[in-house]
């Protein structure tokens, strides 16, 4: 899926389908979720989006978690993020999950409202500390 669709703005939006995206083989991060997600539903495994942020990058970024069987009746969860084709990592900061885009509500951004008014909101992530679990 990665080599099928490029990274191109402006080409969706919060509307446009994963089958569309697909189609054009041209898409954001919500788009590679988006076809991500429903790959995995189609195979029968169960997935969540996830929006949050990966550092470095400066604007939201979107992501996929899987729940995958085991053959011992336990399951993991395997988090992946398709639009860099790699698994995330410690950068991958999680602000929401949901089903799809449209269960988790944007981080930053603006809205310009029907009858006037703006409402303008921008948000920082950085991480300050790492505790090490003890497991």
């Amino acid at each position: 899926m990665h080599r099928r669709i490029t990274y191109t703005k402006s080409v969706t939006d919060v509307f446009t389908t994963a089958a569309t995206a697909y189609a054009m083989g041209r898409g954001v991060c919500q788009d590679y979720a988006h076809v991500m997600l429903a790959m995995t539903r189609a195979c029968g495994l169960t997935a969540r989006y996830v929006s949050g942020h990966l550092l470095g990058e400066g604007a939201t970024h979107a992501w996929v978690e899987v729940l995958v069987p085991r053959h011992d009746d336990a399951a993991i969860v395997l988090s992946f993020d398709p639009t860099h084709d790699m698994h995330t990592t410690i950068r991958h900061v999680v602000v929401a999950v949901g089903r799809d885009y449209a269960d988790v509500a944007p981080v930053s951004g603006s809205f310009d409202a029907p009858y006037g008014g703006q409402l303008r909101s921008r948000h920082r992530v950085d991480v300050v500390d790492l505790i090490e679990s003890a497991a």
